[in-house]
């Protein structure tokens, strides 16, 4: 035999005998394994496939692959339901079918995308452990409040809640070691009533990451040492009850706060940085307003489009505060208290305020000069109880500016004004006032001059006549 015919005869023999050993390890070709996926509910996804040909009853086990993981052999039937997978997740994997001898038949790669995931109830989670266990399970909904309460363990970390997108409730951050909130990107609160609420984190620099949110029912802010702005909170347009920034001695400005034009109630209190309120100059109307232990505030331009607040407007113990430049447009208040403002030395800008519903007080300020600016306000003609102070203003002289107050029923209180010696401003009150609430004979004292009713009506109303 020639020898190149020799050579081609023992390649065709090594083919042979290759291509024999490699289907003796392989099911029959006409074997088929089409996996179809029957549940993409993530809490129990499902997986059927066909049985391979057990025509000579040779018993088929199967492997299954979850991406590149064998997560279960030998099973035994045609079905396989998945222990709990994320929401929102597209898995792939495979089957190898064998059989006792080892024979073996692999499945065209199979692939789904799960289910909204949610979680049904309130959830409190106090550890970081708590919170990977948690968001290992990849939810991505809550239908109740998510409180994070790191209290009696450190949390760190909030990044691998980006599963999430939804809670159906409240959202308190309380007591934690966070830098920042990374893993609350995606994350909105889809109640109009929700409460989110951002405690005693002392090493909390910025709330960047709660970008999506545009509505809540309260925003509170309270004793985070670092957090110097609110910086993530541009979307946000409507609270439908509280504002409250309070002792955040770090944050300088609310500008974040800028589209925000729906607001019930608003407490901005003890702030040590804070020299303004910009960021609120879409508010026209509210129910209340505290402004109180600022000490760098300087001004109120923030609220230069404010008219209207139906409660109480409070001012108090904000020491740099000089004058009320930005309350110009204000029209109309429930009640309005200047108090212990140790550098006010003017309320001018309150000239445009018409209307007071049942209090007036200012009140331990030591440098105020004048009241001047409320000489415009009516007492409105509602039956409740009508009240006005002027305490311990050491530099007043005279009460010109209150010379058309008026009211059927109330308290009156003038004491403690070193310098004030002119009441003629208060002529047409007490002739007006029908039910005083008061000790007539006391309700004048401890002012450079103390004179009676009686003076004030006749001709004694100023020490100098």
């Amino acid at each position: 035999m020639p020898k190149y015919n020799l050579y081609k005869l023992i390649v065709i023999i090594l083919l042979f005998t290759s291509c024999s050993k490699s289907e003796e390890n392989q099911l029959p070709a006409s074997t088929l394994l089409t996996v179809k996926i029957s549940s993409t509910n993530p809490l129990n996804s499902k997986i059927e496939w066909t049985n391979t040909d057990n025509s000579q009853n040779k018993t088929t086990y199967y492997d299954l692959y979850l991406g590149d993981e064998l997560i279960a052999e030998y099973i035994d039937g045609n079905t396989f339901e998945f222990e709990e997978l994320k929401g929102l997740t597209e898995y792939q994997g495979k089957v190898i079918a064998k059989d006792i001898n080892n024979k073996t038949i692999t499945s065209t790669e199979y692939k789904f995308f799960t289910d909204k995931k949610q979680f049904e109830g309130n959830i409190e989670l106090k550890s970081q452990e708590d919170i990977d266990n948690f968001t290992s399970k990849g939810y991505n909904a809550i239908k109740g409040n998510l409180i994070i309460n790191g209290k009696t363990s450190s949390v760190k970390n909030l990044s691998n809640f980006n599963d999430l997108s939804q809670i159906h409730g409240d959202l308190f951050i309380i007591n934690t070691s966070l830098k920042n909130l990374s893993g609350f990107e995606g994350v909105t609160l889809t109640s109009n009533e929700a409460r989110l609420v951002i405690i005693n984190n002392d090493e909390l620099t910025n709330v960047e990451a709660l970008s999506k949110i545009t509505a809540l029912g309260s925003l509170r802010i309270l004793n985070n040492k670092l957090l110097q702005n609110l910086n993530g909170f541009h979307k946000l347009k409507t609270i439908r009850q509280e504002l409250s920034i309070s002792l955040n001695p770090s944050i300088n400005n609310l500008t974040a706060l800028q589209n925000l034009s729906k607001l019930h109630k608003v407490n901005i209190i003890g702030n040590d940085s804070l020299e303004n309120l910009n960021g609120l100059e879409q508010i026209t109307e509210v129910n209340a307003v505290v402004i109180k232990n600022n000490i760098s505030l300087k001004t109120f331009d923030g609220l230069k489009n404010l008219s209207s607040c139906e409660l109480y407007f409070t001012i108090e113990n904000n020491a740099k505060l000089t004058n009320l430049n930005g309350l110009s447009s204000l029209k109309s208040v429930g009640a309005i208290k200047i108090i212990n403002n140790a550098s006010l030395a003017s309320i001018s800008n309150l000239s445009s305020l018409t209307s007071v519903s049942y209090l007036i007080e200012v009140k331990d300020n030591s440098n105020l000069t004048s009241l001047n600016g409320v000489q415009n306000i009516v007492y409105d003609n509602s039956p409740t109880n009508k009240e006005l102070f002027i305490q311990n203003n050491p530099k007043i002289t005279t009460l010109d500016a209150l010379s058309n107050y008026t009211f059927e029923r109330g308290f009156i209180d003038i004491s403690n004004n070193k310098k004030l010696v002119n009441f003629c401003g208060l002529k047409k009150l007490l002739t007006e006032i029908k039910h005083k609430d008061f000790d007539e004979n006391n309700f004048i004292y401890n002012n450079a001059y103390n004179p009676s009713i009686n003076d004030i009506l006749g001709k004694k109303c100023n020490s100098s006549l």
